[in-house]
């Protein structure tokens, strides 16, 4: 009757622990939004969501984080979690060789709660990323 009992509870456990990653209530739907990028040049950036893929491709003019690194203009990213209007995306890493040879890692993520402002984080910072609101729905 123990052994019974507690499959039951760890079945529950590993159940409610994918609650968090669930990709619910996804829409065909593109944001056209603007905010500062690295330099702290306002720039104006895209949000597309693919329901069928479950992806969402950022779109930027690479004013993002300048000249220098050779950072992707359009990044697609596989969205971790969803739910009415929250968005959050699984980690993208980019590495890029510098000049000294060294390989420099820039691991990011997306997240929204209400999808008027958008957040493009890096996860090895502690900054609050980057922000872009007054976004219009285009699609």
């Amino acid at each position: 009757m123990k052994k019974i009992l507690i499959i039951l509870v760890l079945g529950f456990l590993i159940n409610s622990c994918g609650q968090n990653n669930r990709v619910e209530d996804l829409k065909e739907e593109i944001f056209n939004c603007t905010g500062k990028g690295g330099q702290g040049k306002m720039m104006s950036v895209v949000f597309d969501i693919d329901p069928n893929t479950k992806t969402l491709t950022f779109r930027q003019d690479g004013s993002l984080i300048g000249n220098i690194i050779k950072y992707p203009t359009k990044i697609v990213y596989k969205i971790k979690s969803s739910s009415s209007s929250s968005i959050e995306t699984v980690d993208y890493t980019h590495t890029w060789t510098n000049l000294v040879g060294k390989d420099l890692r820039y691991i990011s993520y997306i997240s929204t709660l209400d999808k008027k402002t958008w957040k493009y984080k890096f996860r090895q910072t502690k900054s609050d990323g980057y922000r872009f609101q007054n976004c219009k729905k285009i699609k």
